[in-house]
């Protein structure tokens, strides 16, 4: 069981996004942010510029 996002026009229909039961919201979508940003913190990169997300490993399938 899990909470998901179903599109009927995609090749992948649904996009798991949590097999916990919690609501899918911006609370959500902010913590999960948060837990990629200190993630990154926590590796110390040296960069100006890096990516933020990386969607499935982060925690939310689907993002760019």
């Amino acid at each position: 069981m899990g909470r998901a996002f179903y599109n009927p026009g995609s090749e992948i229909s649904l996009w798991i996004f949590s097999r916990e039961d919690e609501a899918l919201g911006g609370a959500w979508l902010r913590n999960r942010i948060e837990k990629a940003q200190n993630h990154r913190d926590s590796l110390l990169i040296d960069a100006d510029v890096y990516r933020l997300l990386h969607a499935e490993a982060d925690g939310i399938p689907g993002a760019w």
